[in-house]
């Protein structure tokens, strides 16, 4: 309970006529201020019995129009007030919105019951601003006393969550040499046999057979739709990994690599969701796992996972050098020549076999990188999953190549998903040569990703984009050319 400014003027007077009769010898003001002090805990009590039996007859709740809503785009949250019966207080109910949300007026944020009203009701009109969880608080009930003197504040009814996701990056492409794929590529890639599934061979794609039957690695293979046959299906084991670092936020507001990312992710949760096959989430910062959850299925654990996705930002990395993708390059030379001089015998090998000695050094070196080390610390746990996704960007090529082979060692699959830098850093890539040219030298590192035994890698970015890179390359008659500037039918490869 608050005491007003009219309590405190009325305690004021009393102890003014407490001094006068003090002062003036006057016993005639002590019975006023005595007189003034009784009314006012006469005035208290009565406010408490009042302000008890209001909260015992008020229920307030709180609703919002959408659970899910798209960032920007306006949804109402309403607050309702009743009572059992009149009060013979004031009652203001004030609403608590999230910081995150905007356009929510004054007006929009508070309602009132007035003396012998028994409902009340406000809708506040607002738009997540942040994608992510945003909450409208307790709403505060403000109970103030007719003549002024109290008010006590308390909270009632719930707190409403509303999940504000991210936009649709435009023109989500997920192919490889600039290819879309034309198929569901979120659907069930079964390359992996596991166990209580026996493969009866592959065949071409045909109308009518189930998406979740595709195979991903005859389908780039062969460049047409192909699906493996199964005597027996089991639920498929997905661990997905999402790399969340400073480097997947390049790109504009709602277009970074990291939103393209998170899309895919979701399709993919989305598509093991409906075939209820038990999913595990890693997400990685430049520091390291920012969120893990184990294999698991069901909505509340579906739900978990697509919450954690949503509310996904850039990590920051204040101490990462501009120069850690030429070091680790280089590093990366240095043990292959290691490898290739260590058993030589002739005076050459021996001659330069100091020099590239500490190709521990780069394995040393890895250990330090979050997406190598998450798979380092989890390998377990990955080994024993039938599909190992991870969706990452090309900033440290020679760390991913590392990562995916660690990634690799054991009897699942492992589906890398990477957001080029040339699609989105569009300063450097003003010049549309140069533009073309970045896009080839990471094709030709997306295919040596996917030639690797037990792994397919894709690309993830704006299909406009490449498509806008992929004609600088045409030639006369308007066929795109390839990594090496041959002719062919579709994109680069």
């Amino acid at each position: 309970m608050r005491a007003t400014t009219r309590f405190w003027g009325s305690v004021a007077l009393g102890g003014t006529l407490t001094a006068l009769a003090l002062l003036l010898d006057r016993p005639v003001s002590l019975v006023g201020a005595a007189g003034i002090g009784a009314w006012l805990l006469a005035r208290q009590s009565r406010f408490d019995r009042r302000t008890r039996r209001t909260m015992n007859d008020l229920s307030v709740s709180q609703t919002s129009s959408r659970e899910r809503v798209v960032k920007d785009e306006p949804f109402a949250v309403t607050v309702e007030a009743a009572l059992d019966r009149p009060s013979p207080l004031d009652v203001e109910i004030r609403c608590d919105p999230a910081v995150s949300v905007s356009g929510v007026s004054d007006d929009e944020r508070r309602c009132e019951l007035s003396r012998g009203e028994r409902s009340a009701t406000t809708t506040m009109t607002a738009s997540g601003t942040v994608a992510g969880r945003v909450t409208f608080g307790r709403p505060e009930i403000r109970l103030t006393d007719p003549s002024g003197l109290f008010s006590k504040s308390l909270v009632a009814g719930e707190p409403v969550e509303v999940h504000i996701e991210p936009r649709t990056p435009r023109q989500l492409h997920v192919g490889a040499g600039g290819e879309q794929l034309t198929i569901g590529y979120g659907e069930r890639d079964t390359i992996h046999i596991g166990s209580g599934q026996e493969s009866t061979g592959v065949r071409e794609y045909v109308p009518g057979d189930e998406m979740r039957h595709i195979d991903w690695k005859a389908t780039a293979r062969l460049n047409h739709p192909h699906v493996r046959e199964y005597e027996q299906q089991t639920p498929r084991r997905t661990a997905l990994l999402v790399d969340h670092r400073a480097s997947m936020g390049v790109g504009r507001p709602g277009e970074r690599k990291l939103d393209y990312a998170r899309d895919l992710a979701l399709l993919l949760l989305r598509d093991a969701r409906a075939h209820e096959d038990p999913v595990s989430l890693y997400t990685v910062g430049d520091e390291g796992v920012t969120a893990q959850q184990e294999f698991g299925t069901g909505t509340e654990h579906y739900n978990e996972l697509r919450r954690r996705l949503l509310d996904l930002t850039p990590t920051s990395n204040p101490e990462a050098a501009d120069g850690d993708q030429e070091t680790l390059t280089h590093t990366a030379r240095a043990r292959r020549l290691a490898d290739r001089f260590a058993e030589g015998t002739t005076p050459f090998d021996r001659t330069l076999r100091p020099y590239v000695a500490e190709r521990d050094a780069y394995v040393r070196r890895l250990g330090t990188q979050p997406l190598f080390s998450t798979v380092q610390a989890h390998a377990a746990t990955l080994r024993s999953s039938t599909w190992t996704i991870l969706v990452t960007d090309d900033s440290d090529r020679a760390g991913l190549r590392d990562t995916v082979k660690l990634a690799r060692r054991g009897d699942g699959h492992v589906a890398v998903f990477v957001t080029p830098t040339v699609l989105f850093d569009g300063a450097r890539s003003a010049d549309p040569k140069s533009a073309y040219r970045r896009y080839r030298e990471f094709e030709q590192f997306r295919q040596k990703i996917a030639n690797m035994d037990g792994v397919t890698a894709f690309e993830v970015g704006p299909g406009d984009r490449i498509e806008a890179i992929l004609s600088v390359g045409r030639n006369a008659s308007g066929r795109p050319t390839d990594g090496t500037g041959r002719r062919r039918a579709g994109g680069v490869r």
